[in-house]
């Protein structure tokens, strides 16, 4: 029975065990690994206030929102925002628009919902691919300010500066709203 080729794999299997050897290293998931770690850092990092674009008035609200409750979740954005913020903006509009913000360097997003994550790759490179149609649907982020109220304040007073010295004084103008609509805090939302 030793010559069969049934032994055969058994014993190698039996051996492998024994020596507690790993099959093979992974070495595309920890490059992945070491991918996902640094776009994170690079995320939550905080960019300067000279790279900052000007706010609109509803991304100053979003933002007096995040400064003064503190971190929340798109619903309770959508559902604490003024209505004068919001009109005739869908859900979905508003929600594009909180991404929008994260890309910008306003805030951070996190997924909060549920996953149910699957890993589709070609060689060492994979991407998660969400496996639940509902969970791809109904995803729920938390968002934080990443810029605090000071920095915005200098950023509107030093584009302010910039604008009315270059003559574009319409610009000038709406960041002077913009500005003092942060500045009192009213949460009426100022003309464009």
């Amino acid at each position: 029975m030793s010559g069969t080729k049934y032994y055969d794999r058994v014993a190698q299997e039996l051996s492998k065990r024994n020596l507690d050897l790993s099959n093979t290293l992974d070495f595309g998931a920890a490059g992945r690994q070491l991918v996902d770690l640094l776009k994170r850092r690079r995320k939550q990092q905080p960019k300067r206030a000279a790279e900052l674009p000007v706010p609109t008035a509803r991304e100053l609200g979003v933002l007096q929102f995040l400064w003064t409750k503190g971190p929340a979740t798109s619903l309770d954005l959508y559902a604490g925002l003024d209505s004068s913020l919001l009109a005739r903006t869908t859900a979905e509009q508003f929600w594009s628009e909180l991404h929008r913000m994260a890309a910008r360097g306003f805030v951070t997003e996190t997924v909060v919902s549920p996953q149910q994550l699957l890993l589709v790759g070609i060689g060492p490179f994979g991407v998660p691919v969400e496996m639940s149609a509902k969970n791809r649907r109904n995803r729920i982020w938390r968002y934080e300010p990443l810029a605090d109220r000071e920095t915005i304040i200098t950023l509107l007073q030093s584009r302010q500066f910039l604008a009315s010295q270059s003559g574009r004084i319409r610009e000038a103008e709406r960041i002077s709203r913009l500005l003092t609509y942060l500045l009192t805090s009213t949460g009426k939302q100022p003309t464009p």
